[in-house]
């Protein structure tokens, strides 16, 4: 009886998406440690009832939201490997990069920081998406073996 490879091409051609549920799941756990880091480093700088201390839990919230709004994406792109799925996390990441530049321009330079994540995390899906694409296996042939996938 024959053993099964280490590296099957199943798992080989699955790789682009093992690759971009690392990427949300990093993004995501991100979001949450930049926000814990935002909120316990509040008082450290400035006085606990200032202004700056209010800005940068307000700041915290914020990345705590915009990391449970990437939760809520990853998972519906986990669990419906769907175009919509995809075109909801895609539509996120664009979204909080437009929402991380203007929050930038008009209330702290911290976001231009930011924004950097979301546009790294895009490019990072988009390129794995490319790839995916490349793998798949055309449609000539036997297209009941490709539909079952």
């Amino acid at each position: 009886m024959r053993s099964a490879p280490l590296y099957s091409a199943d798992v080989i051609s699955r790789w682009p998406f093992y690759a971009s549920v690392a990427v949300l799941g990093g993004e995501c756990i991100a979001c949450f440690l930049a926000g814990s880091i935002e909120l316990g480093a509040r008082g450290a700088m400035v006085p606990i009832d200032s202004a700056e201390s209010t800005e940068q839990a307000r700041f915290a919230i914020e990345l705590f939201a915009i990391g449970g709004l990437n939760l809520v994406g990853f998972v519906a792109f986990l669990l419906r490997r769907s175009a919509w799925g995809w075109w909801l996390v895609l539509g996120m990441q664009v979204g909080v990069f437009v929402l991380a530049l203007i929050e930038g321009v008009l209330t702290d330079i911290g976001w231009f920081y930011f924004s950097s994540l979301p546009l790294l995390s895009l490019f990072l899906l988009l390129a794995f998406r490319k790839q995916d694409a490349r793998l798949k296996p055309s449609l000539q042939g036997n297209p009941t073996a490709y539909l079952t996938r």
